[in-house]
């Protein structure tokens, strides 16, 4: 399947998919096997296999892949500019006509605040678990404004706990 594909795949595609994909050594085969969030005809992010290693791959479709590729590979890079820990950008590219893709090592047992939330939510109000991920969460949105970052697109399921 080409990159271009997803862009009418749907919310729900067919997995695992296969997509031809390219970095510095050549051309290589993605294998998603699992989607985290879709935006449909935008946005699929999943994890996968690339040259035999898992990585969670973010792949940008559809007319504004372009700029949203560029948007997130700024991202990644002001993060690590910034000397906040975000897991490693291993591949990135861009092909005309097709859409972008960020592959980042797959970190194993990493949970989203959003998904640690879920798991608290239910408790008394401002009982001690509900405070820890609240705690993480604005711990890490006051070190990003300490050093000049913020994230546009604020919630729970943005921030990792790994």
């Amino acid at each position: 399947m080409q990159l271009s594909d997803l862009k009418f795949a749907g919310r729900t595609p067919i997995l695992p998919i296969n997509l031809a994909l390219a970095d510095a050594a050549g051309p290589a085969e993605l294998q998603l096997l699992t989607l985290l969030r879709v935006l449909p005809g935008q946005r699929y992010v999943g994890a996968g296999i690339w040259r035999g290693r898992t990585v969670l791959a973010k792949l940008l479709v559809g007319s504004k892949a372009a700029r949203r590729f560029q948007r997130e590979r700024d991202g990644v890079h002001h993060l690590a500019e910034q000397g906040m820990t975000t897991p490693l950008l291993l591949v990135e590219g861009l092909k005309e006509g097709q859409g972008g893709w960020l592959l980042f090592e797959f970190l194993e047992g990493a949970q989203s605040l959003g998904d640690s939330w879920a798991e608290v939510e239910t408790l008394p109000p401002l009982a001690y678990e509900q405070q820890t991920v609240l705690g993480e969460a604005l711990s890490i949105i006051a070190t990003l404004h300490s050093k000049g970052l913020w994230q546009e697109d604020l919630h729970l399921d943005n921030l990792l706990r790994y």
